[in-house]
């Protein structure tokens, strides 16, 4: 029983190290933003959620590949030892160091996940083309900045989307006779990150 709870506690941290990449592109694939700015808060301490599962998978590695001696049992008969069962064995725990490795780099695959966009852009006459600047707080990964480019190219009007190169800012090019500024910065809002207007 004890080391369910220690294993539960080393994939809840490796789930929560990750859960601020993992949330927006939930609401991406489910269409629906009300919860994805909830673990937002999970981004600061991420650090400390790695450093944590890395020395409790350390230390129960270090356990189990430690030699025990069983007393009343002889090294060369093997067979007066009992079943270990499933949990306590070294398969179990590298299937639950590879679950936190998953956990753990998601930040880093996750934009896998979400489909590049197909959209044709259509020409716009100039003075029905904006093109705009914004600055994106706390965008952290290559799976974050997919979600936002998928969120506002679904927008009717919208033309490109891409991030600079150092990935704080995006241009927006788009109808502003179908959509305004206020609307794409409220849309970026709900996928849990704040943007602001560079004029």
């Amino acid at each position: 029983m004890k080391n369910q709870k220690k294993y539960l506690i080393i994939l809840t941290l490796a789930l929560l190290s990750s859960m601020y990449s993992i949330t927006p592109i939930f609401a991406y694939l489910t269409h629906n933003t009300s919860f994805s700015a909830m673990f937002s808060w999970t981004q600061l301490f991420r650090p400390v959620f790695i450093l944590l599962v890395v020395i409790l998978l350390s230390i129960t590695w270090f356990k189990k590949l430690r030699p025990a001696e069983i007393p009343g049992t002889c090294v060369l008969n093997p067979e007066g030892l009992p079943k270990t069962p499933f949990f306590r064995t070294r398969l179990y725990l590298f299937i639950v160091t590879t679950i936190s490795v998953i956990f753990i780099s998601f930040p880093i695959w996750g934009a896998l996940i979400i489909p590049k966009s197909d959209k044709v852009y259509k020409t716009l006459h100039y003075s029905k083309l904006s093109i705009n600047t914004l600055f994106i707080d706390k965008l952290t990964c290559d799976s974050c900045e997919e979600v936002i480019i998928s969120f506002t190219n679904d927008l009717e009007g919208v033309q490109d989307v891409q991030f600079t190169s150092d990935h704080k800012y995006l241009t927006i090019k788009f109808d502003n006779t179908k959509n305004n500024i206020d609307d794409i910065i409220f849309l970026i809002s709900q996928t849990g990150f704040t943007a602001k207007e560079i004029k």
